[in-house]
């Protein structure tokens, strides 16, 4: 029992690291993009129309920074 007991200790901190690995992938990918939008959308109202979003790669977030570069640009 006592082999068993350190083996499921072991695959916990396992299992917890690659969730702390999940959890940073997650922030670089959705949250960090949707801060820049905010950040641009806020620049936008504040009358600088030259606030452009960088787009790094082709999803949803950036077809949204897309479509507010494209706002910008017409207003």
């Amino acid at each position: 029992t006592t082999l068993f007991r350190s083996q499921v200790i072991i695959i916990s901190v396992i299992a917890v690291l690659c969730g702390l690995g999940l959890a940073f992938i997650t922030q670089s990918s959705v949250v960090r993009p949707l801060n820049d939008l905010e950040r641009s959308a806020l620049q936008i109202a504040d009358g600088n129309y030259d606030s452009k979003v960088a787009l790094t790669r082709a999803t949803e977030i950036a077809q949204v920074g897309i479509a507010l570069n494209t706002m910008s640009d017409a207003i």
